[in-house]
C-alpha cells in the first residue's frame, strides 16, 4: 500500500481516464482498500481485480493500479533491501512529498462517505477515513505525522519505530530522496503511457 495522500493525488491524476459523476465516491473508492487495516478483512478481500462499474469502484481501481506500479517501482529503487521497514519509509517519503506539492484539503471532506462492498462494518470505514482527515488536516506534515498514521492504522509500535528510524536515515541520503521522489511522476507516465494495459490488468 501507498500512503493515502499519495492514493488521492494519483486517483486525481488520472481521473479523466474514467467517467466520473460523483467525485465524493470516487476519492472514498481510492482509499477504501487500506481500511481493512481497520475493519480486518485481509489484503486478498480488498486489493482483488476487478471490473470497476461505479464511482466508488473505479477509485477502489486506481489504489490497486498504484500500488501495482509503486511496488514495482520500490523494488527496483530497493535492490538489496527488500525489508518491509524500508518499503514502509520509501512510502512515508514519498507520501510527504506528495502533500508538499499537493493541496490534499480539499478532497479530505469527500471521506464523509464511505461504502462497504464487502459486507464489512461500515463504522470501521468511516473511523478509517476519518483517521485520514485528521492526519492530513494541517499545514505541513512531518516523518512523525506519517508514523502517527501508521499507529493509528494498527501497525504496531515497535514496528513503526523502525519505519521511523529508517525514513530518517533515508532523510539523510540526498541521492536516495531524489530518487524516491522520481517515483511518483514516473508511476504517471508508465499509467498514461498505456492506461488500459494497468485497467486491463485490475479487470481480470
Amino acid at each position: 500500500m501507498s500512503f493515502a495522500a499519495t492514493h488521492i493525488k494519483f486517483a486525481i491524476d488520472i481521473m479523466d481516464h474514467y467517467e466520473i459523476s460523483d467525485i465524493s465516491k470516487y476519492i472514498a473508492g481510492s482509499v477504501y482498500p487500506d481500511s481493512r487495516c481497520l475493519s480486518g478483512l485481509s489484503r486478498e478481500v480488498t486489493h482483488t481485480n476487478f471490473e470497476p462499474k461505479t464511482d466508488f469502484e473505479k477509485g477502489w481501481q486506481t489504489h490497486i493500479i498504484c500500488d501495482e506500479i509503486h511496488k514495482d517501482l520500490r523494488m527496483k529503487l530497493l535492490v538489496g533491501d527488500y525489508d518491509w521497514p524500508a518499503h514502509q519509509a520509501v512510502k512515508s517519503i514519498q507520501d510527504l512529498d506528495v502533500v508538499r506539492i499537493f493541496n490534499i484539503k480539499p478532497y479530505l471532506k469527500f471521506l464523509d462517505y464511505a461504502e462497504n462492498p464487502n459486507g464489512e462494518d461500515l463504522d470501521k470505514i468511516l473511523a478509517s477515513n476519518r483517521i485520514i482527515q485528521k492526519i492530513y488536516d494541517k499545514e505541513k506534515m512531518t516523518v512523525e505525522d506519517e508514523c502517527r498514521g501508521c499507529s493509528e492504522f494498527l501497525i504496531a509500535q515497535d514496528d513503526v519505530d523502525m519505519i521511523k528510524k529508517k525514513t530518517k536515515e533515508f532523510l539523510k541520503d540526498e541521492e536516495i530522496v531524489g530518487r524516491i521522489k522520481a517515483i511518483y511522476p514516473e508511476s504517471l507516465r508508465m499509467y498514461s503511457n498505456n492506461p488500459s494495459t494497468f485497467q486491463a490488468r485490475s479487470d481480470a
